[in-house]
């Protein structure tokens, strides 16, 4: 994979040390191959799509340090484009070999669709482990919280990004008391207003989240997560469908009359 910063590796070799640093602090990358695609008219390759590749790249120019023009010419920071090269000019290649490398490619190599998937399933496996764990904890600490009080709502909110977790639980007494207070201070005198103080996330009044930062940590770490909303979407589900009943009736609550459902939070994109 070619991460490499060219421009400036000169033969004196003071540059390896520096080279070695960057690379002893790196950690393991994530990344997916997408289809070929050609570099100018000497290369062609596999895209990659790694944010912390392109990062791994940023910090190995800085530390070898090459002139601007050298950076021009090996195409280098802004100019960088991640690939996995499959074939080139300096191999020996003509420009035809090239074009038919690349239509091959696109044919024969359908194995980088499975690469990706390979990667998705891996983050999706490790992310059904965490919101299995930090679902039944918040949950059952919360339960254990209103265990006087009668739960009919359990929602998952998220970001329009997808990268924020947190868990929102109302009871029936909680909406009682909001909705009396916001009367008495003339935030909802209609039945519309009264629907939205029952069902809107943000009006809940009961959730810790300790897990769920955890995971928010653990999703912010992956690149573009909203790409997995679907299949997250399911997983959530299917965690609390299979939260057994004994967890809810041991805090007096009965699971089949809570409304559970997932929601995305009004923030900037998702106005416009």
């Amino acid at each position: 994979m070619n991460a490499v910063a060219q421009g400036g590796l000169y033969q004196d070799l003071e540059w390896l040390q520096h080279v070695k640093r960057v690379c002893s602090s790196c950690s393991p990358l994530e990344l997916s191959l997408n289809a070929p695609i050609s570099i100018g008219d000497s290369v062609i390759g596999l895209g990659v799509r790694s944010q912390h590749l392109s990062e791994l790249h940023s910090r190995l120019v800085r530390a070898v340090s090459p002139s601007p023009e050298l950076i021009a010419r090996y195409f280098e920071l802004d100019s960088y484009l991640p690939h996995l090269t499959l074939g080139q000019t300096g191999w020996g290649m003509n420009g035809s070999e090239l074009i038919e490398m690349q239509a091959l490619a696109r044919t024969e190599l359908t194995p980088f669709r499975n690469i990706r998937r390979v990667i998705m399933n891996d983050f999706l496996t490790e992310f059904e482990q965490r919101i299995r764990e930090g679902f039944v904890a918040d949950l059952e600490a919360i339960l254990e919280e209103v265990a006087h009080e009668k739960v009919y709502v359990c929602a998952v909110g998220t970001d329009s990004d997808f990268v924020t977790l947190f868990l929102a639980v109302n009871t029936e007494q909680s909406l009682a008391r909001h909705i009396a207070d916001m009367t008495s201070e003339g935030l909802c005198d209609d039945a519309e207003t009264e629907l939205y103080y029952k069902w809107g996330i943000s009006e809940f009044q009961y959730g810790e989240h300790s897990h769920f930062n955890h995971i928010s940590r653990f999703l912010y770490a992956e690149d573009n997560v909203y790409q997995y909303k679907d299949e997250m979407v399911k997983i959530i589900a299917k965690v609390v469908n299979e939260t057994k009943d004994d967890l809810f009736t041991k805090y007096n609550q009965t699971k089949e009359d809570i409304t559970f459902f997932v929601s995305m939070t009004d923030d900037e994109l998702l106005r416009n």
